[in-house]
């Protein structure tokens, strides 16, 4: 989880249902520019989940373009999305995609959300 989706209960809930979470902050990279980030994760075999639409998803374009490979980047265009909303989006996803097939996969957690929610 890059700093732009930092939620602790978010962060205590993907842990609690045993998710490999892991804070930018705490791989040392709280300052790093998202290019490095996503380096990273890929060298890591994680994937992202950040509220950063627009680097990750330009990011995400450059990489396919260079035939570079990624494991993952999961987006939300809303920075203050209530977390049981981003918990039960995140719960579909772990449902629907595997390690393998998120490999260069950039979801977008909105469309996860069930309606009237």
């Amino acid at each position: 989880m890059d700093h732009d989706s930092l939620t602790g209960m978010v962060v205590e809930a993907m842990r609690f249902a045993s998710l490999n979470t892991l804070l930018t902050s705490e791989a040392g990279l709280e300052r790093t520019p998202d290019a490095e980030i996503l380096a990273f994760a890929a060298s890591e075999q994680r994937t992202i989940y950040t509220a950063n639409v627009r680097d990750y998803a330009r990011l995400h374009k450059e990489w396919m373009e260079a035939g570079r490979t990624h494991s993952g980047i999961v987006v939300r265009h809303y920075q203050q999305m209530p977390a049981r909303l981003q918990l039960r989006a995140i719960h579909q996803i772990r449902q629907r995609f595997s390690a393998e097939t998120m490999v260069n996969t950039l979801l977008y957690l909105d469309n996860f959300i069930e309606p009237g929610h």
